[in-house]
């Protein structure tokens, strides 16, 4: 009896010791990266921060190529257009205020006189003045192999499927025996963009995203905490995700952590959907789309994330299943997202 109590003793110590509780410390504010996307109106039309590079030809100021050529001064009325798409789900933008720039190099073997004229117009119909929306004029000459940029701004205009333009009235000196040879470069840059109001196309889709960069295993760094952070060891639980859904496009979400550029883990199994929100007949959102979404976490998805330095927000977006004209949004139409963990903590306060 008694070699049977103390096989009994040992069994369950043996047993206890297979019970092994992972305690390794984990940063609390893990799951803060989640909430510091920015998708803005301006992301939606891809417009802000982009570049477009054209080139002017000798043909376009009606000199050959390759052979030696000799004129008068001249004035050349139109070149252009020089087209800066928007995007095909979109109808048109409105739009409080654009920062552009223009910048010219003056490779022509030729001077270009001052006082031509950079003009901005909503459709490429050079008859009529009804369509433009900016104009500025270029004080400087621009010698042969010499530079110039221009900076323009415009306030408080509808842009429809394309910005057009056009350098107008460009005046050339007299030039003799000279070879024409290469293309002068012409690259046209939006800086900033303010939108009040976008209308998008029903039945259309595109794609954007953004990323959050925070230093590896110190998730909690990028909201400043102070080094006021609680080391927990994290066993299991769910990240819920409520959202209300104002926008009047439909997304299907995902949120991708990355290593050294490479997709360690993601937030979603499968993406995120969200229905858009209801709109009236003009295609103004009337009603707001509101879902839960709970998602398992496990501690190896807990120390994947930590591991990573960066998250990327992906968004797919479409107006699908809108049947008005347009689908209109504006800076009162909002995304609501908020994330609550329900964290399982396994804690020994006595351990040394």
């Amino acid at each position: 009896m008694r070699n049977l109590f103390i096989f009994f003793i040992l069994f369950l110590l043996s047993a206890c010791g297979k019970r092994i509780v992972d305690n390794t410390p984990l940063e609390s504010n893990w799951l803060l990266p989640l909430v510091k996307g920015n998708i803005s109106l301006n992301d939606l039309s891809r417009l802000e921060g982009t570049t477009f590079d054209y080139v002017i030809t000798p043909a376009q100021i009606n000199q050959p190529t390759n052979t030696p050529v000799s004129s008068p001064a001249f004035t050349v009325d139109f070149i252009g257009p020089f087209t800066v798409p928007t995007q095909d789900i979109i109808k048109y933008l409105k739009v409080d205020s654009i920062e552009l720039g223009i910048h010219l190099k003056n490779i022509f073997p030729v001077n270009i006189q001052s006082g031509f004229t950079v003009t901005l117009r909503s459709s490429d119909n050079t008859a009529s003045s009804s369509n433009v929306l900016f104009s500025k004029t270029f004080s400087n000459a621009i010698a042969a192999q010499s530079q110039d940029s221009l900076p323009l701004s415009i306030h408080n205009v509808t842009i429809a499927d394309s910005l057009y333009f056009y350098i107008e009235n460009l005046n050339i000196d007299a030039f003799n025996q000279v070879v024409f040879n290469e293309n002068v470069p012409v690259q046209f840059t939006i800086d900033k963009v303010r939108l009040n109001e976008l209308a998008f196309f029903p039945n259309k889709n595109f794609s954007i995203s953004d990323t959050v960069e925070f230093s590896s295993g110190d998730l909690s760094s990028i909201y400043d905490a102070g080094g006021n952070t609680l080391a927990d060891s994290a066993v299991s639980g769910f990240l819920n995700l409520f959202t209300d859904n104002g926008l009047p496009v439909n997304l299907r979400m995902q949120m991708t952590f990355l290593k050294n550029n490479l997709p360690v883990d993601s937030v979603f199994e499968n993406s995120f959907i969200l229905n858009g929100a209801g709109v009236d007949a003009a295609g103004i959102p009337n009603s707001i789309d509101a879902k839960k979404n709970s998602v398992a976490i496990r501690k190896v998805k807990l120390k994947n994330i930590e591991s990573c330095d960066r998250m990327i927000y992906s968004f797919s977006i479409n107006t699908d299943g809108y049947t008005s004209p347009q689908v209109i949004m504006g800076k009162q139409n909002k995304l609501a997202l908020q994330i609550v963990s329900d964290i399982a903590l396994m804690l020994n306060p006595f351990q040394l």
